[in-house]
């Protein structure tokens, strides 16, 4: 099929109309990558891979208000195939009046799990008195450089602790918006005895045993009689009692799927929330060029005069229009995405205590794509429709 040879179609109009079309692209996309990319961090937010399992108290209302012996961590590091065993305890509280999440942790057996790198200063001692290591996104946003103390006051327990920042820390996750202090410390400021943890995370090896397989060992572990082994040789450990209510064996990103879940929120809930703002602005892209081939309803009807069927017009003016489709809608899409970026390092995109990390996902964006162009040619077509019409 041969375009027609003939330039019916105003210049100005269709740069009117790709104006539109790319307008309602940043629209969808200032909304729909934050939304996704909450999504993705919090499911993400206790372990990294399919190689971590989490064991934490499922009764809980929040992921962060269980309580779990620190028994476990024993009894899981003496299973087959587990690599590494990370005990944690998360503590919401107030540093220079700001919220903020700590996290007491092993730092040596915290690290094989967690990505970090260290920007500025040194890492977390074992044994250190008083220490802690800041995500970089929450020392931006509290002035905090190492050397320096801060005041950490729990918001679960009447406890607070002057800290001194040994280094600032980098992992490119949730935890850039965290502080991370010795496990001691942080069930000191949690209110809990050395025996109470709010999560295990374990890192396992695939070839050798799975998910499944620790679940049930450390299930059927639970059942028998206490064995804390040589796990703890850094900090002595009193077998506190901890009121466990049910553990929960599932991996951690199942779990973090489950919790939002029971709250109505997945991933096809906000991609529809996504959507519908898109649908909202598509209604925009369909005006733009339906108001298009109206505007060019003399010409269109002299075309048909001279012999041009409705299906060569309708076909010749898509293929005209298609490029400029195109590009403005990756145009709006690269403006929108570059936005929301800005907002993100003004801290914008915040949610309490925790920065939305942008997913810039390949299939939401070819989604974008096709869908800002079908909406648009529905336009076109429909508008064909009424030519001629009186």
């Amino acid at each position: 099929m041969r375009l027609l040879k003939f330039d019916y179609l105003d210049r100005k109009r269709i740069l009117g109309m790709a104006l539109i079309v790319g307008v309602a692209s940043v629209l969808f996309a200032t909304i729909a990558l934050p939304i996704l990319g909450f999504y993705q961090g919090f499911t993400e937010y206790l372990g990294e891979g399919e190689n971590v399992v989490a064991i934490h108290q499922g009764s809980a209302n929040t992921p962060f208000s269980g309580s779990v012996s620190a028994r476990m961590a024993s009894r899981a590091s003496e299973l087959n195939g587990v690599c590494t065993v990370s005990p944690e305890v998360i503590i919401p509280s107030f540093a220079r009046d700001e919220p903020v999440f700590v996290r007491g942790v092993l730092p040596r057996k915290f690290s094989h799990l967690s990505n970090i790198e260290v920007k500025k200063g040194s890492y977390l001692d074992e044994k250190g008195l008083n220490s802690a290591l800041v995500g970089e996104e929450l020392a931006e946003r509290l002035s905090l450089q190492p050397n320096e103390r801060v005041v950490i006051r729990s918001a679960m327990a009447e406890r607070y602790s002057i800290c001194t920042v040994k280094g600032i820390f980098s992992s490119g996750s949730a935890l850039d918006d965290e502080i991370l202090v010795p496990l001691y410390l942080g069930q000191i400021l949690r209110g809990v005895g050395h025996g109470g943890l709010t999560m295990v995370r374990i890192g396992f090896d695939r070839e050798v045993t799975s998910a499944e397989e620790l679940r049930q060992s450390l299930q059927v572990e639970n059942a028998g009689e206490d064995n804390w082994g040589d796990f703890w040789d850094i900090l002595p450990i009193s077998n506190v009692p901890v009121e466990e209510g049910e553990l929960d064996y599932t991996g951690a990103e199942e779990y973090m799927k489950n919790f939002l879940e029971k709250y109505g929120i997945s991933r096809g809930t906000l991609a529809a929330l996504a959507l519908s703002v898109f649908l909202f602005a598509g209604a925009a892209a369909v005006f733009a060029p339906r108001h298009l081939v109206k505007r060019h309803e003399e010409d269109i009807l002299v075309l048909r005069s001279i012999g041009a069927s409705n299906k060569t017009l309708k076909i010749d003016m898509t293929l005209k229009l298609l490029p400029w489709l195109l590009l403005s809608s990756v145009a709006g899409l690269a403006l929108g995405y570059g936005l929301t970026l800005i907002l993100e390092r003004m801290g914008y995109l915040r949610l309490v205590t925790h920065t939305v990390a942008i997913s810039f996902d390949p299939l939401v964006i070819l989604g974008l794509i096709s869908a800002t162009i079908v909406i648009a040619l529905f336009g076109v077509f429909r508008a064909f429709g009424e030519v001629g019409e009186e």
